[in-house]
């Protein structure tokens, strides 16, 4: 049985862009795009929110003892 690490290592480059096709058509220029992307757009940090809290107590009968 032959082992991946030794199938992968095996192959020249040809064969290992036929190996990989779909991965070097699709994925590999979509990461691209989002890193050229990413890079043109400045990022601003958001501004801090002040965040409130409220709780819910329940009552017997809305009685306070």
């Amino acid at each position: 049985m032959i082992q991946p690490y030794d199938l992968v290592t095996a192959l020249d480059l040809q064969d290992l862009m036929l190996f990989f096709w779909f991965t070097l058509l699709f994925d590999l220029p979509r990461y691209i795009l989002s890193a050229i992307a990413l890079a043109c757009v400045p990022w601003h940090s958001p501004s801090p929110k002040r965040y409130s809290t409220s709780a819910v107590v329940a009552g017997h009968n809305g009685l306070a003892l």
